[in-house]
């Protein structure tokens, strides 16, 4: 009796690894295009602590909206404008990080991908600090 692996065997274990994938690729490339649709569609909302600004960003930065609220009239213009930079960048930080977590649902959370994917964003859009404006209500 032979210790070796029956060539019908190797055949069959090989044919079934590369169905699997085949069929992890399938799922990828479904990810990848839904992960597409994302990067058009998604955006992120935030409204400033006192609800003088909000800003909506859509992934990769782009600023769809900025509303001013009565409020903003009784700010300063420094500090006006300090208040809508920080607002800014809250805003693409969180439409980063929503299209990141999208990257995680898509590819699994411990997959290369997302996680390059949550690395670029942070890289482009780093977690903004605490309130730094400065202002005084």
């Amino acid at each position: 009796m032979s210790l070796e692996q029956d060539p019908i065997d190797e055949f069959e274990a090989a044919r079934a690894e590369l169905q699997a994938i085949s069929a992890q690729a399938d799922a990828n490339a479904q990810g990848a295009s839904a992960l597409a649709d994302d990067a058009r569609t998604l955006q992120a909302s935030v409204r400033s602590p006192r609800g003088e600004v909000t800003v909506t960003a859509r992934v990769g930065g782009a600023i769809s909206a900025v509303q001013f609220a009565d409020a903003a009239l009784s700010l300063r213009p420094a500090d006006l404008s300090r208040l809508v930079e920080t607002t800014i960048a809250q805003a693409q930080f969180q439409a980063a990080q929503r299209f990141a977590d999208r990257a995680a649902e898509a590819f699994g959370t411990d997959s290369e991908i997302a996680a390059q994917l949550r690395a670029d964003a942070l890289a482009a859009f780093p977690e903004p600090g605490p309130d730094t404006t400065g202002i005084r209500y």
